[in-house]
């Protein structure tokens, strides 16, 4: 059984009639079809990357968020920033923002049950927003910063 509660068969015969051109008008437009043939079409989700633990919240994922939240502050004690283990700190926190900026339009998909990636990518296009202004505002404060040194 797949993500969308059918089984292997049912997805292929599917396609299949997609490909054949059968019952082809139940789908309203040419990118409803390409988002069912090629279901990895979500694009990078810049709020879930920067606001991850914000945008888990906002997007029903509170234990993975708080759990994420006690792992940095565990991996923050009990790591030293000595000896080169501080980079441990950033990769682990990296490479929880990149997996959910990569799976993150798919994973409010499905937590908001919408019906295509358009719609997907419409609704989370404030997140994205919200994003790249987080990441504008950190890079004007890192330099500030740098430039008051």
């Amino acid at each position: 059984m797949n993500i969308n509660g059918n089984t292997a068969n049912e997805e292929n015969e599917s396609v299949a009639n997609l490909k054949t051109g059968q019952d082809i008008n139940q789908y309203d437009t040419e990118s409803n079809i390409k988002d069912i043939l090629n279901n990895n079409n979500f694009g990078f989700n810049f709020g879930a990357f920067f606001l991850t633990f914000f945008w888990l919240l906002a997007h029903g994922k509170s234990i993975v968020a708080v759990l994420l939240l006690v792992a940095n502050i565990i991996v923050d004690v009990a790591i030293p920033n000595s000896n080169g283990f501080q980079y441990l700190k950033i990769v682990f926190g990296i490479t929880i923002s990149i997996y959910y900026g990569i799976r993150g339009n798919r994973i409010s998909m499905d937590y908001h049950g919408y019906d295509t990636i358009q719609e997907t990518n419409m609704k989370e296009k404030g997140w994205n927003i919200a994003g790249i202004i987080t990441f504008i505002f950190i890079c004007l404060l890192s330099l500030i910063i740098y430039l008051l040194k």
